[in-house]
Parts: structure tokens; sequence; C-alpha cells
């Protein structure tokens, strides 16, 4: 919100990917639903974030490219935090994978977060912050030793009711949808993703309307 210049600039006119938004920031459908794309360097987007507890956290990021060098860079309250995030050349712009992008240090209360693209051409679905044991991984294929809670949330991104039934994606460890169920609340979300899968492996469940992301460890 507010418009050219003051939280976001593109340097079009066109929404490219026709979604989302009717202003000019270029949104496709991808992902775990919609995502930043048709990117250009330079180009930034501003979020307003609300930071409940001061801490270092660690960020990811969701995003498809075929570009060689494309990237992001964070800053938080119009400071630079650390280098630009290069990522990997993908296989395309449709195939998404995380990428882990170092840690940021917040305090609490609110904060503005930008995003600036380098290079062109990245998409870029997500982006996930994750503090103490909620950075941990939880379990791992062939660990039937692990006592640890395997739907522990990685990351809370939106308010979500958990008493309604909701539509959930798996994800690979690349980003890839690989499976999708409806469940109602989280307590039974390990026993579903096992059943909608084929194989052993760790992988990423979310509701498509948003809300947490869980890395769930399935032993077949």
């Amino acid at each position: 919100m507010g418009g050219p210049g003051k939280s976001f600039l593109d340097k079009d006119d066109d929404n490219k990917g026709g979604q989302y938004r009717e202003d000019a920031v270029d949104i496709v459908q991808g992902g775990s639903g919609y995502a930043i794309g048709y990117t250009q360097e330079g180009e930034w987007l501003e979020y307003t974030v609300n930071v409940a507890e001061a801490g270092e956290y660690g960020v990811s990021a969701s995003y498809a490219t075929s570009s060689e060098n494309s990237g992001a860079k964070l800053y938080v309250d119009d400071k630079a935090v650390g280098d630009a995030i290069m990522f990997p050349q993908g296989a395309d712009w449709e195939t998404y994978a995380t990428f882990d992008a170092g840690k940021v240090n917040f305090t609490a209360g609110k904060h503005v977060l930008k995003l600036e693209i380098v290079g062109n051409y990245v998409n870029i679905d997500y982006l996930e912050f994750c503090a103490g044991a909620k950075c941990e991984a939880v379990g791992t294929p062939g660990d039937s030793s692990s006592t640890r809670d395997s739907t522990l949330a990685i990351v809370a991104r939106y308010n979500v009711n958990f008493g309604a039934s909701q539509t959930y994606g798996v994800y690979g460890l690349d980003g890839r949808l690989v499976a999708k169920f409806t469940a109602v609340g989280t307590e039974n979300l390990r026993a579903k993703t096992a059943e909608s899968v084929r194989l052993s492996g760790t992988y990423l469940v979310k509701p498509f309307r948003g809300g947490r992301t869980y890395r769930i460890a399935v032993q077949k």
C-alpha cells in the first residue's frame, strides 16, 4: 500500500502477471499461490512487519529463476541487512526452491522491511523468518529415534482459524508441490502428510489460504 515510489518501485506501469494487484507490481500465479515476478534490477517493495520478540532470526526465501545472476537484498528501516542474497540458477520460473538467506536481527515492535531485486528475472514466492527452536529441522529421513514433534512450525506468516477445514499443500524441499489434502485443525497433519505422499522424506506442509508452514519428516 502507498503507491509507487513510497511502498514499491516497479520499472513499468502494468502488472505483467495480471494477478492479485491492480497496480504496477508484477504478480504471477506460482509457488504457494502468488509470487512476485517479471522482476528487474533495482525494483523494490516494502512491508510493515510487527516483531513480537527481539532477537536474531533465520531467513529463508522461496524463489524460482532460470537466470544466472539474480537475487535480492533486504533492508530493515532503510538499513541494509548484510550482502545481497544470490539465488542458485534453477530450471525455470515455475520450479520453486527454498534458499537459506542468512540471518537478521530485529528489535521488538514495528519495522519496515524492504525487499530489493538484484539482477533480473527472479520470482519470489515468500520470505520466512524463524527464531530459536523453530529454526531446527524436526526429524530426518530414516531417523526413527527422534522424539520431537515433527509438526513443529518453523514460522507463522498469517493468522489462521485452526478449527476450520483447510486444504494443505505438501511440498518437497525443492519447493515443488507433490500432494495436497484437507484437514481440520493441525493434530493429524503428520498422518495426513504420510498418507498423501509415496516416498519417505522431509516435506513442507502449509495451507493454501495462508498460515503456518510445517516441516514434517515421513518414514514409509
